[in-house]
């Protein structure tokens, strides 16, 4: 019986690796992530409002 491991949080080169090694690693059944999705208006609001 493998472990299951949800991957949730930024990526980038860090994440890839951990995701990659998980990949590796025979003792991970399952991998699970998230990514949430936003759509361009709101990805535009975010922007705006962060400058």
């Amino acid at each position: 019986m493998g472990v299951t491991v949800a991957v949730t949080g930024p990526t980038g080169e860090i994440g890839i690796s951990a995701v990659t090694a998980l990949e590796r690693e025979p003792a991970v059944e399952t991998q699970l992530g998230w990514r949430p999705v936003h759509s361009s208006a709101e990805t535009l609001a975010a922007l705006s409002s962060a400058v």
